[in-house]
């Protein structure tokens, strides 16, 4: 998932002008007629305006790159440290930054003409209700009731008919539709039954544990806890296999997948396959002396086919961790 989509930039370049205005008049006797039949007052109210201007863009910025590692949902207190360094601290400093070179073109010392006294605390003011706005905007976009569907109910099989006078230009699927699945031993794309996803399995911008299928012209978001029973690379590609039995690409690698997810119940269990231990019963042994496989849950064992059983053999140098992992349940 991507970040969570604010849509704000004209309240953001509102809220530079006011807050640019403000700093201006907040502290001194103000005198409209003077101040706008002055040519200074526009220029000092442009740099105020632009100051606070990169000020909010870059919280803006940061808030968005935090979204997309640490969700005020999920990580509530390592996003407040984040979010007050990023957020508060370091914007305050770029503040005192910019406006010391402006004084310093002035001759004039910001601990000594009152700013830091003065209007500094408001800058830090106006940071802390441009961050709360961000928390609480946030949480609106991401309530429940609010989120969308990234995959269709189940109700029928889907036909798009991809016939000869087709466009060969990739289709962009819609968040609230997911028509294509690639087959990863024909490498070309079939019509499969749309899963069944609920809301409270997908939410649209918790990250965290979310598995986004952005290729060849499929999108799609899967909640890997819930909705995925393992994944496995094959030709250089990693593919995710659903709780339905379906089969989707993505663009990762086996070290990138358990990084992102290692707060996931994720094992790996031979050189091109991990498993979510959530969808597993157990091991066996298999036909071989020394060598076990997997053995799914009963829902899940029946959507895998026959030539996908291979997938579960575990080798020798994953077999002990994984046998760790079992004696702790």
């Amino acid at each position: 998932m991507g970040p969570v989509n604010y849509n704000n930039c004209k309240l953001r370049i509102g809220a530079a002008f006011v807050s640019g205005l403000y700093m201006l008049i907040h502290a001194t006797k103000f005198d409209v007629y003077r101040a706008i039949t002055s040519p200074r007052f526009y220029f000092v109210l442009a740099i105020s305006c632009v100051v606070a201007l990169i000020l909010i863009e870059y919280v803006h910025y940061m808030t968005k790159k935090l979204d997309h590692r640490y969700g005020w949902r999920s990580q509530l207190s390592t996003r407040i440290i984040w979010q007050t360094i990023y957020g508060i601290i370091i914007p305050g400093i770029l503040d005192l930054f910019l406006i010391g070179i402006y004084f310093h073109f002035l001759g004039e010392n910001i601990l000594d003409n009152g700013y830091f006294q003065i209007d500094f605390p408001m800058v830090i003011i106006f940071l802390l209700i441009l961050n709360g706005y961000y928390f609480i905007h946030y949480h609106l976009l991401t309530e429940e009731r609010k989120v969308q569907r990234r995959v269709l109910e189940l109700t029928q099989e889907n036909h798009l008919g991809h016939d000869s006078g087709a466009s060969k230009e990739p289709k962009r699927i819609n968040v609230n539709e997911l028509s294509e699945t690639v087959d990863d031993s024909t490498n070309t794309t079939e019509n499969h039954h749309i899963e069944k996803y609920s809301d409270e399995n997908l939410l649209l911008y918790d990250n965290r544990d979310i598995l986004r299928i952005n290729y060849g012209g499929i999108m799609a978001g899967f909640h890997v806890d819930r909705d995925i029973i393992y994944f496995y690379r094959k030709d250089r590609k990693m593919f995710a296999v659903t709780i339905h039995g379906n089969t989707y690409p993505f663009k990762m690698n086996i070290d990138e997948l358990l990084e992102k997810y290692n707060h996931l119940d994720l094992c790996q269990i031979n050189r091109t396959v991990v498993v979510n231990c959530r969808m597993i019963r157990g091991y066996a042994s298999g036909e071989e002396r020394g060598r076990y496989i997997i053995i799914l849950k009963p829902p899940f064992r029946e959507n895998i086919s026959i030539e996908n059983e291979n997938h579960f053999k575990i080798t020798k140098e994953y077999i002990e961790s994984l046998k760790l992992r079992f004696e702790m349940i």
